[in-house]
């Protein structure tokens, strides 16, 4: 998408649930690390991820423009996955706050697939 990404490992274990519901500090992390040099000029979008097991991950996106973390990012997703594997061929199932993405990281080119949902219709003069 041309959208720089920040990725963000966290480490495996019970307490990863936790880390996610304590989007405050996660918040600050983010801050911090759109401060640095290289994406402090454009922004950056900032995925953390931890493993579920060897072929899922749940992930956390905060877009560049969004207060707070996004509901689902595709690109933050495969970004995750293409760092959880290691940019290996793998099917990988990114759980995200909106739901399941599938990343299929098994041909020359990532495929994202998951499901889309009408939320409004908005008209605006």
């Amino acid at each position: 998408s041309g959208v720089p990404h920040a990725v963000v490992a966290l480490p495996h274990g019970k307490n990863t649930k936790n880390i996610f519901k304590n989007v405050d500090k996660l918040g600050i992390i983010v801050n911090k690390i759109r401060s640095l040099p290289q994406f402090k000029k454009h922004g950056t979008n900032v995925t953390f991820y931890s493993a579920k097991n060897k072929k899922s991950i749940r992930t956390l996106t905060f877009e560049r423009g969004v207060v707070g973390y996004t509901q689902a990012c595709g690109t933050g997703a495969v970004a995750a996955a293409v760092s959880f594997t290691q940019n290996k061929s793998h099917i990988i199932k990114a759980y995200v706050p909106g739901g399941l993405l599938i990343i299929n990281l098994t041909e020359e080119r990532p495929h994202l697939i998951g499901l889309g949902e009408f939320v409004a219709e908005i008209y605006l003069k």
